[in-house]
């Protein structure tokens, strides 16, 4: 005698499909923060091997910082305009993409005249937008260094950067390939942490692009160690190499 299979009521299928919500509303924000998590982590892999580099560079060149950009440079694609401080230090990194935080909308054509030919050929030749940019910081009474966007590096040396271990080299952006106050032209270190804070994205502002609205970023620092920060937890002074 055959007996008979029972199937599930419609309550029965009712509660096991209520279960299964409530299990994903827990599990999905979790998978969420674990691969934030992931992301920032990759982000300061990044920046740690690019501050190894300049650290690199440093010993190559007599002790002096890469300059934030310089004069005429031929890419590739037969482009030739001024080169930025990536492109200086590729030779150290050799990967394109280690100059990208994993949690930026990065295409090819953001690594102008690496993976794509510069959409500004009379402007710059080699220039990544990717995420991760440079300290550009120069006191409002500085002298005119040959160019805002070029940073304090152009005219220091080693022996001049006072607090190397505080002292920023690298944040996060909306992808500039340059960041953080600058009192030079008009962006004072208040006017940086407010913007940052409130939009939360930006361009030469900073990004608190890992942890949500009220997380942070990475910073990399001129000794070559690399922390996570939110932006409120700086100084100017951390901008300022000579300070």
């Amino acid at each position: 005698m055959h007996s008979r299979r029972r199937a599930f009521t419609l309550i029965e299928l009712l509660v096991v499909i209520a279960i299964i919500a409530i299990l994903a509303a827990i599990l999905f924000p979790v998978f969420a923060q674990a691969r934030d998590a992931a992301r920032k982590t990759g982000c300061g892999s990044n920046m740690k091997q690019i501050s190894n580099a300049m650290l690199m560079y440093r010993s190559d060149f007599d002790e002096k910082p890469v300059p934030g950009n310089l004069g005429n440079y031929t890419n590739k694609y037969g482009q030739t305009a001024r080169i930025w401080w990536q492109g200086m230090i590729m030779p150290y990194v050799k990967n394109a993409r280690v100059f990208a935080c994993p949690s930026a909308s990065v295409a090819d054509g953001n690594f102008w005249g690496e993976l794509a030919p510069s959409p500004a050929p009379a402007d710059s030749s080699y220039r990544f937008e990717s995420g991760i940019g440079y300290n550009w910081y120069i006191p409002a009474d500085a002298p005119d260094i040959g160019g805002t966007d070029q940073g304090y590096w152009l005219v220091l040396s080693d022996a001049q950067i006072t607090r190397p271990s505080d002292t920023i080299t690298l944040l996060e952006t909306g992808l500039a390939v340059v960041g953080g106050p600058c009192p030079k032209i008009g962006i004072s270190y208040a006017q940086w942490l407010n913007e940052t804070q409130a939009r939360n994205s930006g361009w030469y502002f900073g990004v608190n692009r890992h942890g949500g609205k009220d997380g942070g970023m990475n910073f990399a620092y001129y000794d070559g160690h690399v922390k996570y920060s939110p932006a409120r937890r700086t100084t100017e002074a951390m901008f300022n190499p000579v300070q």
